[in-house]
């Protein structure tokens, strides 16, 4: 499910954002810069970047289909579960 133009919720969009930063501080400013940086540039997202945009979109369409609206306080709030730390169990 995305949405025609909706850029939070389609993981292309951020990992095209990512290629463009890349792209706007390593070419020479001319038209033949900017073909020999795009390649780069692409290359230069690792698939773990895509796969964390992946998931953050994942996480919005969740809320969404949960009733959440984006940038509430319940949106937000994240449950960390780890065998690391010793739970708090006053909240």
């Amino acid at each position: 499910f995305y949405p025609k133009v909706h850029r939070k919720l389609n993981f292309i969009e951020r990992f095209w954002c990512s290629a463009e930063y890349y792209a706007r501080g390593n070419y020479q400013y001319s038209l033949e810069g900017l073909q020999e940086a795009i390649p780069c540039a692409l290359d230069s997202v690792s698939t773990a970047s895509i796969h964390r945009c992946f998931l953050a979109c994942m996480r919005i369409l969740d809320a969404y289909q949960s009733g959440l609206h984006y940038g509430t306080a319940e949106f937000h709030e994240r449950v960390y579960k780890s065998h690391r730390h010793v739970e708090d169990k006053t909240k």
